[in-house]
């Protein structure tokens, strides 16, 4: 019966280490996958920073062009626009 006991023990602590490691592990984890997701964050307020001063400069690049009637040609030449879709004032401005 002692043996047993003594048995079933040993068996439980072994399973307790396992758990205990397990538990560091899925920590970890969980650790790495918050960092990584803080990391994505930053970059994506970056790009959409960028994004917004990118937009910000191409107005500032047509308004003269319009007032010179090179808006056309600036478009044809530095504007890559989806085949069917056309830009028209309303959607760049």
């Amino acid at each position: 019966m002692k043996q047993d006991f003594e048995r079933r023990n040993t068996e439980l602590k072994k399973k307790i280490e396992q758990m205990e490691e397990e538990k560091m592990n899925l920590r970890l984890d969980a650790d790495v996958q918050k960092l990584e997701a803080k990391t994505l964050r930053k970059g994506k307020a970056k790009a959409e920073e960028d994004l917004d001063s990118l937009k910000a400069y191409y107005k500032k690049l047509l308004l003269p062009m319009r007032t010179a009637g090179l808006e056309k040609n600036f478009r044809e030449v530095f504007v890559r626009e989806p085949k069917g879709k056309g830009c028209t004032r309303e959607q760049s401005d």
